[in-house]
């Protein structure tokens, strides 16, 4: 097996927050393949996909650039496994699912790679977790470790060949727990509060781009930071009581949504003597709050039409998403609860969260894969070769 060594070297920019590992594969394979050609992957996925009809599906016939592609049905499996050095003896829920793709041969060339099948993998499962309501599904280890990995095997000329691979996604960089944090988290705890739902929200997207998932990223990030500034507002207005006439003014409009996201975050605050957005620099990206402006406005877009574009005022263009635009959001709401988190300590509103005391201390520290591009990257071993095994009774 080969492990990621970058831990302990803080000098290297590590590619996953987990170690990427991947198994080489058998000097000389010998799996049973059925056929006299072609190239079969075997994909493992970390999370189940729920059937229970035990009658066999007819293998989906797809079309795509690689060629006719046979999809079969998918197989769940429970890994029951006692973590070692485990007190009971009873097993977590680990569940696998096999799906096993057929590259049918034509004039193109094989084998195909594993991650030019990145795409194909990415719509069958968003299609399954639609359609079936399979809401777990990306609720697996990716972000941590391989978004799903496998074998992929091609029977040519009497021989047969393996080579194994893993397909991590574009993975949001997180720095490990610190006893610190552990130590408030216990406090947390004891004193029965709760997190500020805006950091979960955060959390949520963060899992959307590990998944590929463009709208719904850009749709969670957009409502955090909302969330967000507008707890912070709300708190400070009820601070400063019905007698503060900004305060009031904010809390009437709010209730009748007459406060657009732009001057919750540039305007309202200088108003009820916070820390203005666009003063807030130190150490952070001066334009912070203005991309937050476009990622709400990219947020409306998804919101109201289910596109992620938005229609540019200087060109009067409509266009999507740019390079590294969605990984600019991440860090400008980042900044966010940076800023939020410096206006509740200067007016001595409890923030119920972890106290860092710079940007560059905060958990998000780098986005690995930019999803406009691969959407991750692929692990591949070298490929082992043997003799083609006889079927059974030859």
């Amino acid at each position: 097996m080969m492990f990621d060594p970058r831990w302990g070297d803080p000098k290297k920019q590590p590619l996953t927050n987990g170690p990427v590992r991947i198994t080489t594969p058998p000097q000389h394979p010998s799996p049973q393949l059925s056929g006299t050609g072609g190239q079969l992957l075997e994909v493992f996925l970390p999370f189940p996909i729920f059937t229970i009809d035990d009658k066999p599906w007819a293998a989906l016939q797809l079309r795509y650039e690689h060629g006719l592609i046979l999809m079969n049905k998918p197989l769940a499996v429970d890994l029951l496994k006692t973590p070692e050095g485990a007190l009971s003896n009873e097993s977590p829920d680990v569940f696998v699912t096999v799906l096993r793709l057929e590259v049918i041969p034509d004039d193109r060339k094989l084998p195909v790679l594993s991650g030019a099948l990145q795409p194909l993998m990415t719509s069958f499962l968003k299609l399954v977790r639609a359609v079936g309501r399979q809401y777990w599904i990306f609720g697996g280890g990716q972000g941590y470790g391989a978004w799903y990995r496998g074998g992929s095997f091609v029977l040519a000329e009497g021989r047969i060949g393996q080579q194994n691979f893993a397909h991590f996604g574009q993975t949001v960089m997180v720095r490990p727990l610190t006893g610190d944090e552990w130590h408030w988290i216990g406090k947390e705890l004891n004193a029965r509060r709760e997190i500020p739902v805006s950091e979960l929200l955060f959390c949520d997207a963060l899992t959307c781009i590990s998944a590929a998932d463009q709208a719904r990223g850009v749709l969670e990030l957009g409502v955090a930071s909302e969330v967000g500034v507008t707890k912070l507002l709300m708190d400070r207005a009820t601070q400063l009581g019905q007698q503060h006439h900004n305060a009031r003014k904010f809390l009437e409009k709010n209730e009748r949504g007459q406060v657009r996201f732009g001057e919750k975050l540039e305007q309202w605050p200088k108003k009820m003597g916070l820390i203005p957005a666009q003063e807030f620099t130190s150490g952070i990206d001066p334009l912070w709050h203005t991309r937050l402006i476009t990622l709400y406005r990219f947020r409306n877009s998804v919101a109201h039409s289910g596109d992620v574009h938005l229609r540019d005022k200087t060109s009067k263009t409509v266009r999507a998403l740019t390079k590294g635009e969605l990984e600019g959001f991440v860090f400008a709401v980042e900044a966010l609860h940076h800023w939020i988190q410096e206006c509740r300590e200067q007016i001595g509103i409890p923030a119920h969260t972890f106290r860092y005391k710079e940007l560059r201390d905060r958990p998000v520290s780098a986005i690995v894969g930019d999803v406009l591009e691969t959407g991750g990257f692929t692990v591949d071993t070298s490929w082992s070769w043997g003799p083609a095994p006889q079927p059974p009774g030859e």
